[in-house]
């Protein structure tokens, strides 16, 4: 299929992304929409919004939802969206300008910089701190997961891969800058350390 003749959400349509997996739960919960085929298989994890303004996994949700699911069934396992910010995302919506969405990054801790002991912190403030623990029984059932991030500068898309190179998963990508050992050498962990 030629993605470039679909025409993606806008900022409106991207809200009604959010609002719709805002409004899904799994295990209890919120922000976490798992498709299941009802057959065994490998567990997917699509991981939007770990920064609140960086919104284009919003658009990966809406092409599943919209293009996917109606022409198409999971032949075997499931596929989990997760919400990672949900807070921080909140934010962004009900920014009114480019200044205040660039402050919708995170509250108090970035979620790709979280403390390597974040799963044994109790009765930490930080709304990143106690969702990250909220979603780690989530995160452990991935087999493979994808953290969809978005940038602003004028760069050619990356794989930042943690743990380990997938080509075989990714040879039809049109990405070719694969960023490797970055759990290891940033100070402290981005959210798919955990994952």
């Amino acid at each position: 299929m030629d993605l470039s003749a679909i025409a993606l959400p806008d900022k409106k349509g991207q809200e009604e992304e959010f609002t719709f997996i805002k409004g899904c739960s799994y295990q209890g919960v919120n922000g976490v929409w798992r498709i299941d085929s009802g057959k065994p298989g490998p567990i997917v994890g699509i991981t939007l919004c770990t920064h609140g303004n960086e919104i284009s996994g919003l658009a990966a949700l809406w092409y599943f939802r919209h293009h996917f699911l109606p022409n198409h069934t999971l032949e075997n396992g499931s596929v989990i969206f997760v919400l990672n910010n949900l807070e921080a995302g909140e934010r962004y919506f009900i920014a009114q300008t480019l200044e205040d969405e660039m402050k919708c990054r995170w509250g108090k801790d970035n979620m790709n910089r979280l403390p390597a002991d974040t799963m044994t912190r109790r009765g930490d403030i930080s709304y990143e701190i106690r969702r990250a623990q909220e979603l780690y029984p989530t995160w452990q059932s991935f087999d493979a997961a994808l953290d969809i991030h978005s940038y602003t500068a004028d760069l050619e898309p990356m794989i930042v891969s943690c743990f380990a190179e997938w080509p075989d998963l990714t040879e039809t990508w049109p990405i070719r800058k694969v960023l490797l050992n970055i759990e290891n050498i940033q100070r402290d962990k981005p959210a798919c350390y955990f994952y």
